[in-house]
């Protein structure tokens, strides 16, 4: 009998997770693709435990990853992984770095899967059933007042995202309680669907940085839209706030604010 999608996705992130932890001091850097961008030999290794996992319960799936020559995502079935977000943490020894795992069927996310091995946090989702985080349920948060409001952001390797992305927190800091940059956008997007954080914004993710937190994000009761506000249901190469209804509507004021400048 085969295993359903999800606990496929599980065990794969888990058993990627376990590696991890074992391996994490030795994350020699095999690939430069620009500053601070590059590939170790644990994505590649990572990237190939999880392919092998996937591909032997799912041989008929399409299989999508940052270490894979892109292509376009298409109706069928595809699992889009991300086997190190947070790869530049990775190689420094610092802390904050997950797997990240996502099934998405006519472009949409249907199951997503992200796991911190360091801290073994397990985020899942499944469409239409609610958001888990170590098999508790969660929802975004609701009664954070703006002004308390702490809210996470990344910078990514596309220099002109990286300065708008910086822009704005240095037009938001003002108004809230704090920023935090974890270096793995998924794991981010996970805080903002448990509570740890209020919100999230980017000006420029990958598929495979979103394709697992944003169905997360949205079946934990968050908004997940694109910096014009248009909702974003498909992994894509774009721009994202994420929150609640509130935090997102007030971090799209202060972007649109600061445009105008």
């Amino acid at each position: 009998m085969q295993s359903p999608p999800v606990a496929v996705a599980v065990a794969a992130a888990q058993e990627a997770g376990a590696y991890l932890r074992e391996n994490a001091a030795n994350a020699a850097i095999v690939v430069t693709k620009g500053r601070g961008d590059f590939v170790t030999g644990l994505d590649l290794a990572v990237n190939d435990l999880v392919q092998e996992r996937i591909g032997t319960a799912f041989p008929d799936h399409h299989f999508l990853s940052e270490e894979l020559a892109a292509r376009p995502l298409s109706e069928e079935p595809t699992w889009i992984v991300d086997p190190i977000d947070g790869t530049l943490n990775v190689a420094n020894r610092f802390p904050m770095f997950t797997v990240s795992i996502a099934l998405v069927e006519r472009k949409r996310p249907v199951v997503g899967v992200v796991y911190d091995p360091l801290l073994d946090d397990l985020f899942v989702a499944e469409a239409g059933k609610g958001a888990t985080w170590n098999g508790e349920s969660i929802t975004v948060r609701r009664d954070v007042a703006w002004h308390d409001a702490l809210l996470g952001f990344d910078l990514g390797h596309n220099e002109p995202a990286s300065s708008e992305s910086m822009a704005l927190a240095a037009a938001l800091r003002p108004q809230v309680a704090g920023l935090r940059i974890t270096g793995s956008a998924a794991l981010a997007l996970c805080y903002v669907a448990a509570g740890r954080l209020s919100g999230f914004f980017h000006h420029r993710l990958e598929p495979w940085d979103m394709a697992a937190a944003l169905l997360i994000v949205q079946e934990a009761g968050g908004e997940y839209v694109a910096m014009n506000g248009s909702p974003v249901t498909s992994p894509q190469v774009g721009s994202v706030i994420a929150g609640n209804a509130a935090i997102v509507t007030k971090i799209r004021e202060v972007e649109r604010a600061r445009r105008k400048t």
